[in-house]
């Protein structure tokens, strides 16, 4: 893995640092609400999740993404923080940004690209958690991949030229977690 701004953590420190467990919620399409307690199997079930989109690189991935409804989770939901798994995510093409985040996350991990799953604040605060996106490490740089975007020319810029967003804790596509600290 490639440098980039983190300290190296247990998942279980994940839960430390933001609270509670993001991923405790899972909404299947046939209406079932299912409790996923443990954070490391939820994410290994999603890069595992059957995906039957035709996405053979980056610009597929970003071209499919634009097609894709923002919805916030009280929307959609009875409860105002549900993670769609990638698999359901693709069957409705609606979802917040963990759900536009964890979808392209897992379709870069497929594709061999270096990638990592970031939630943090994308308004500067450096405490918060508020938001997900993606960290991409292309040619010796990293790039923030905005999926909730809907323009193309906006979804991937270097990550050195977003100082707004400020990330909390990431996970690669090991399932290795990182804190970052400003």
């Amino acid at each position: 893995m490639t440098a980039w701004p983190g300290r190296e953590i247990a998942a279980e420190r994940v839960l430390d640092v933001i609270g509670h467990n993001p991923m405790r919620h899972f909404y299947l399409i046939d209406g079932v609400l299912r409790m996923d307690r443990d954070l490391v199997e939820a994410l290994e079930r999603c890069l595992a999740a059957p995906l039957r989109a035709e996405i053979d690189d980056i610009d597929d991935l970003l071209a499919w993404l634009v097609g894709c409804e923002y919805v916030h989770d009280w929307r959609q939901f009875p409860t105002d923080d549900v993670w769609v798994r990638p698999d359901d995510f693709e069957r409705t093409r609606r979802g917040d940004c963990e759900d536009h985040a964890l979808y392209a996350w897992t379709w870069l991990t497929r594709m061999g690209l270096e990638a990592r799953l970031v939630f943090g604040s994308r308004d500067g605060d450096e405490h918060a958690i508020d938001h997900a996106w993606v960290a991409l490490h292309v040619d010796d740089r990293w790039l923030l991949v905005e999926p909730t975007s809907k323009a193309i020319d906006t979804m991937v810029r270097p990550l050195d030229s977003v100082a707004a967003y400020a990330p909390r804790w990431s996970v690669d596509a090991t399932l290795v977690f990182y804190e970052h600290l400003r």
